[in-house]
């Protein structure tokens, strides 16, 4: 952008110091540019330069806001892994911990009227066979 512009001001001086020497020419005569035109030219030349030093930037702009928003959701996705991990890991361990101790407690206790049942069982046959020899 520099360049375009500095040149732009560079063809406008010229011609702006061939009419204040005086000359008809200007210093850009022997192109065939008169004072006027190589002003216009050198404004023209800055606006351009400008005008695409601004397209440019527009250009990095938006791929800067792209790559924010790839970020973003990068950030986001990782966010929300690391919470169900810690969730997962830390606050439903004791919930956890404690439903398998329920649970294991509950296994022996069915395990334990399995146990009586079956005596209860051979108690009643112990009975049964005591009633009818009686």
């Amino acid at each position: 952008m520099s360049a375009g512009v500095g040149g732009g001001a560079a063809i406008g001086w010229a011609g702006w110091m061939g009419w204040l020497v005086q000359n008809g020419d200007g210093l850009l005569g022997s192109i065939g540019l008169d004072p006027n035109t190589a002003m216009a030219v050198g404004a023209l030349s800055a606006v351009t330069s400008i005008r695409w030093a601004v397209g440019r930037w527009e250009k990095g702009k938006r791929k800067w806001w792209a790559d924010w928003q790839r970020v973003a959701e990068g950030l986001d996705r990782d966010l929300r892994s690391a919470l169900h991990r810690n969730f997962k890991d830390r606050v439903s361990l004791l919930a956890q911990t404690s439903s398998n101790g329920v649970r294991n407690t509950v296994q022996q206790r069915e395990e334990e009227i399995a146990q009586v049942n079956d005596e209860v069982g051979q108690l009643r046959k112990e009975v049964k066979a005591v009633m009818e020899q009686s």
